[in-house]
């Protein structure tokens, strides 16, 4: 039988992950629509997008949606509202940006948000991954570095509007934290291993989260009776 709230709710999701990039391209922050793709946020809500497609196949074909690319999914989103909340929304909010414009709050906060929200409320398979697995979930910020090396250089270059200053700002890297001509290379290497480090610190924080529910849903059953 199709879980007729989960697959609504997915289908939201996917609205919501295409209405914000696509508002997004539409704003010309960037000036190409190919640099859109050398930024982390856009590739986490492409990756939302793509895996609430698959999602929404599997409940269409009575078919329970793979409970290790919902939570991988999530890891990789929530890191995207973290970095951005304490990390980069100051720096954009100095520059003159609006933050609470609804183009920024679908990519940022609203999709990662709800991402969540779909694995705690509709993920059947919680507590069935393997301790290992997130060791492979590192690969998504590994290549993604090694993407934006690639489109560097092939002569690819990172572009943002200044409201404040109403011109672009040209850099080489898509994050300030990567800036090795600003901050050099030993800097950026050891932010590289610092974001790999939190990358898997967040992956087993989701690892325990992911076997602590069932626990407890059973600690509540057992209590109950």
């Amino acid at each position: 039988m199709i879980k007729l709230n989960s697959l609504i709710y997915k289908i939201c999701l996917l609205i919501c992950g295409i209405v914000g990039l696509t508002w997004n391209i539409m704003m010309k922050v960037h000036p190409t629509t190919l640099e859109y793709w050398g930024y982390y946020t856009y590739l986490s809500n492409l990756a939302v997008c793509v895996a609430m497609v698959f999602s929404i196949i599997a409940i269409i074909r009575n078919r329970k949606p793979s409970h290790e690319l919902t939570l991988w999914t999530t890891v990789i989103i929530t890191l995207t509202l973290l970095i951005y909340h304490f990390a980069l929304r100051p720096g954009y909010q100095a520059k003159g940006y609006n933050i609470l414009h609804g183009a920024n709050l679908f990519v940022h906060y609203i999709v990662p948000l709800g991402m969540i929200a779909d694995y705690i409320f509709f993920d059947e398979d919680k507590g069935s991954l393997k301790w290992f697995m997130p060791l492979y979930w590192i690969a998504f910020p590994l290549g993604y570095y090694l993407w934006i090396n690639i489109y560097i250089w092939c002569g690819g270059r990172f572009t943002t509007w200044l409201p404040a200053e109403n011109q672009y700002e040209y850099t080489k890297v898509p994050y300030w934290f990567l800036n090795y001509e600003v901050m050099g290379w030993s800097k950026v290497i050891f932010v590289i291993f610092a974001f790999v480090a939190g990358f898997l610190v967040l992956s087993y924080i989701f690892w325990g989260l992911d076997k602590a529910i069932p626990l407890y849903k059973k600690h509540l059953t057992n209590k109950s009776k």
